[in-house]
């Protein structure tokens, strides 16, 4: 699939639980359990209780249901505090790996 394909495929509504790892430049940290709560090819808002800063990568780690995991780069391209003083940020993924692909297949998929 292209960029081009992946940036108009519709935004579908879902409450995805995942791991964000953040780039940190190395330092170790623990993930950060969020939820994608609209999600395409391209990119997904993500809702998390931690802090998200616009300009950061990060790591995305989506789990099928069979316990598989598929790990998706990403850069977010806003963030702002919402009226719970939780945050919301929307992300633009990387170039998707086979895997993450045909796992954001199935998600998508299911909520058609």
């Amino acid at each position: 699939m292209t960029q081009a394909d992946r940036r108009q495929s519709p935004r579908k509504l879902v409450s995805i639980r995942v791991a964000m790892h953040p780039d940190n430049g190395g330092l170790l940290t623990l993930p950060i359990p969020c939820r994608i709560t609209n999600l395409n090819y391209g990119g997904a808002m993500l809702h998390a209780q931690e802090t998200l800063r616009q300009g950061n990568r990060c790591t995305l780690t989506l789990f099928a249901e069979d316990g598989a995991a598929a790990d998706i780069g990403a850069r977010i391209i806003w963030a702002k505090r919402n009226a719970n003083w939780e945050y919301d940020a929307g992300l633009e993924f990387d170039a998707l790996e086979p895997a993450a692909e045909t796992l954001l297949e199935l998600y998508l998929a299911s909520v058609s």
